[in-house]
């Protein structure tokens, strides 16, 4: 008989089989976006032989679209970092602002967190990406599986005009 505690026990061994099974694949980078690559190419090559589904296609694309933006994009951007200062000091939060807006950089603690010697200007800083590659590569799988499985129903066929599509992404 099922219990709720014998359910939660195989979820639980489930998820950690399913781990482990996702942490052997890190150090196989060419062949886990070869793997997805695939999946990718045969989610395509069945919506254009099923010419349906063209909603969830698109879905997916503003999805992948948008993970590989935030891969793009780097964790800290340091031309926010005098806006958002001076925003945390709007919103009343402590801390002193970094730089005087509009004033060349001669805040009260500007040469703490931007030192004026030359040798520190050329300070080595390394790219940090807001979505690192592994986490990219796992929801790119994810939302691919997903876009795969719903196209296996005919309840995901939902009828577009392809024109609202493209005037929407102007």
């Amino acid at each position: 008989m099922l219990s709720p505690k014998n359910i939660v026990a195989k979820v639980s061994n489930l998820n950690m089989r399913l781990q482990h099974m996702i942490d052997i694949t890190a150090p196989f980078p060419i062949q886990r976006w070869g793997v997805t690559g695939g999946l990718l190419f045969l989610f395509m090559l069945r919506i254009i032989l099923m010419h349906g589904w063209y909603i969830v296609c698109y879905a997916l694309f503003i999805y992948l679209l948008n993970l590989f933006l935030a891969f793009l994009t780097p964790k800290f951007d340091p031309a926010f970092e005098s806006d958002l200062a001076a925003q945390d000091v709007e919103e009343g939060e402590p801390g002193l602002p970094t730089t005087l807006s509009g004033a060349g950089g001669s805040g009260l603690m500007s040469d703490v967190f931007h030192p004026t010697d030359a040798k520190d200007q050329d300070e080595f800083r390394p790219f940090i990406r807001r979505l690192p590659e592994f986490k990219f590569w796992i929801s790119a799988t994810q939302a691919i599986l997903v876009s795969l499985g719903a196209t296996m129903f005919r309840v995901f066929d939902i009828p577009v005009f392809w024109p609202i599509l493209v005037l929407l992404n102007i």
